[in-house]
C-alpha cells in the first residue's frame, strides 16, 4: 500500500518537472509516457504497479496530487500478520484515499453461502467428534 502512495506521489513530481521543463499551464495533462523518462530510480516502482495491474490515471496540474490508481485486477496478499485484499475497481489517490467498489448482492451470495456452508460442516464435525468422545467414555457394565 506504502508502494501504490509513493508512485502517486512520484508521479506527481514527475508531472511537476514535464510542466517546468515543457513550459506547460496547469490545464495541460501530461500521458504516462511523457512521465516515465522523468522518474528515474522511481521508474521500476511504476512498472512494477504496472504489472500488477494497476492503472494510472494522470490528472492535469491544477489539483496537485489528485492522479488515480484503479485495480484492474483482484489483489491479495499478505504482509506481516495482516491480509490485505483490494478488489477489481478499487481505487487510490493521495487527495481522497482509497474508494473501494460497491459490493452487489449476487457478487456477495457465493461468499456468504460458502462460509455458512463450512461453518455448518465445522459444526457437524464437532458434534460427531463429541459423540464419539462420549461413546467411549461410557462404564463398562459389570
Amino acid at each position: 500500500m506504502a508502494d501504490l502512495h509513493n508512485s502517486l506521489y512520484y508521479l506527481d513530481q514527475a508531472k511537476q518537472q514535464w510542466a517546468a521543463d515543457n513550459n506547460k499551464s496547469e490545464l495541460d495533462t501530461p500521458t504516462l509516457q511523457d512521465l516515465i523518462p522523468l522518474l528515474g530510480k522511481h521508474k521500476k516502482l511504476i512498472e512494477d504497479m504496472l504489472a500488477l495491474g494497476i492503472e494510472y490515471k494522470i490528472t492535469s496540474l491544477k489539483a496537485p496530487q489528485s492522479d488515480v490508481a484503479t485495480l484492474t485486477q483482484d489483489i491479495h496478499f499478505r504482509a506481516g500478520w495482516a491480509l490485505l485484499d483490494g478488489s477489481a475497481g478499487t481505487t487510490y489517490c493521495i487527495s481522497t484515499h482509497w474508494t473501494h467498489p460497491s459490493v452487489k448482492p449476487r457478487e456477495l451470495f457465493p461468499k456468504v453461502t460458502f462460509f455458512i456452508s463450512l461453518v455448518v460442516c465445522l459444526l457437524l464435525f464437532l458434534i460427531k467428534k463429541m459423540i464419539k468422545k462420549k461413546r467411549t467414555l461410557k462404564p463398562a457394565a459389570i
